[in-house]
């Protein structure tokens, strides 16, 4: 191993809909460190949609675009971001 040279950072995004949103919060994470930034992307079943979104954008883009894919879920599915809920609406 060369160690003048820096490991490369790998990030495996597995599966479950729900994990695909704290995922782009923890590439969020990553991202804000550019020794951290993933060189290489897996993926299965919800992970490759982040993982599509990070690759498929330029550096500086790819925290936004995702943030702005997992906020457009939240209204599709509700109507509103931040208070989607299942079940009955208190009366």
């Amino acid at each position: 191993m060369d160690s003048a040279r820096p490991p490369s950072v790998m990030l495996a995004l597995s599966g479950g809909v729900a994990l695909g949103v704290y995922q782009a919060g923890a590439y969020a994470a990553l991202h804000a460190h550019a020794h951290l930034r993933p060189a290489w992307l897996a993926g299965c079943s919800i992970g490759p949609v982040n993982a599509a979104l990070i690759a498929g954008n330029s550096p500086t883009h790819r925290v936004e675009r995702l943030h702005r894919f997992w906020r457009a879920r939240g209204r599709a599915r509700c109507g509103h971001p931040v208070r989607c809920r299942t079940g009955p609406h208190p009366q």
